[in-house]
């Protein structure tokens, strides 16, 4: 599983990106006891969302220096099989046009980094 990490300066609800999701995937599932969402693309591909608290989930030094200086207040972690990517693109493009923020790789200080204009060149860190 590969693991993509999106960032915003506003607070996000797993709720509120369900809702955004629902006009374009019929089966998703909030699992609230997990601050997890399930998103079912087909019989072989499944992409879980998984909110994270950005005070205590990242402990390396890059990690914390980028949240500090980029004013983060809300990362959700997407992971995915890479075979699913395109699917991961289309969410991630709903998610960024209606909560704005940027997308990041699990590499040192998450580069490279993604937004909206630019989230279809996106590629995992070497």
């Amino acid at each position: 599983m590969k693991d993509v990490f999106y960032f915003s300066k506003q607070p996000i609800e797993l709720l509120s990106i369900k809702q955004n999701l629902q006009d374009y995937y019929n089966d998703i599932l909030l699992n609230e006891d997990q601050d997890a969402l399930q998103i079912k693309i087909n019989k072989e591909e499944m992409i879980q969302i998984v909110s994270l608290n950005v005070t205590t989930e990242f402990g390396d030094p890059e990690d914390c220096d980028v949240i500090e200086a980029t004013g983060v207040k809300s990362c959700i972690c997407i992971s995915h099989h890479s075979f699913s990517i395109d699917c991961v693109k289309d969410i991630l493009k709903i998610i960024l046009k209606n909560y704005g923020g940027w997308v990041g790789n699990d590499s040192d200080y998450f580069e490279p980094r993604f937004v909206l204009d630019d989230i279809d060149s996106f590629r995992y860190s070497d």
